[in-house]
């Protein structure tokens, strides 16, 4: 069980299928028509469910979303090639591949726009959607100094605050899909920030 979600109560085992519908149906909501237009009654309709079966696993629409996007955005495993530029240009096409599908690029403006009057939110988003591809990162971070491969002050935060950032900005702002010069050149600008 997800951390989003409510309480499994005792009684009757959850049906995953139905979970997988709920997912589904939020997802391909979110990409027809936005974040706002999301309502429950929506989902549990397209899922061919109840509000109640959608709130016995998630406790609002937040959580929903926030499961939606873990699900469709790149597993928090960071490439790993022996090349930290390579793996940077590749952990950056994934998360713009994923920001591509318009569940995902709705679901993250919608919370975005919900965690800056909401901290709570903030820190959901932070705790179930960032921190997995930190601790990932920063698991590989760690190899690549200690293979020598990356200097010290180059860490797991600042890559992903410059990569993350970066994409974000390009995506989500300046609406446009990046090519693989603009992860190439995110890549020469950390590592050869040392030289």
């Amino acid at each position: 069980m997800r951390a989003g979600r409510s309480n499994e109560a005792a009684g009757r085992p959850r049906d995953p299928a139905l979970d997988r519908a709920v997912l589904t149906a939020a997802a391909e909501l979110l990409g027809e028509h936005g974040y706002r237009a999301l309502t429950m009654d929506a989902v549990a309709r397209r899922a061919g469910t109840t509000k109640p079966a959608i709130y016995r696993r998630w406790p609002g629409k937040i959580a929903l979303v926030i499961d939606v996007l873990a699900a469709r955005l790149p597993a928090p495993t960071p490439p790993d090639t022996g090349n930290p530029g390579v793996d940077l240009i590749e952990a950056g096409r994934r998360l713009a591949d994923a920001l591509a599908d318009p569940a995902v690029r709705h679901g993250m403006t919608g919370l975005l726009a919900e965690a800056a009057s909401d901290d709570s939110i903030a820190v959901q988003i932070r705790e179930q959607l960032v921190r997995p591809h930190l601790a990932a990162a920063e698991i590989a971070t760690a190899q690549a100094h200690a293979d020598g491969l990356l200097p010290a002050w180059i860490t797991a935060d600042l890559i992903a605050d410059v990569v993350t950032g970066s994409i974000l900005q390009r995506v989500l702002i300046r609406g446009e899909t990046p090519d693989p010069a603009f992860f190439e050149a995110i890549a020469r600008l950390l590592l050869a920030a040392d030289r």
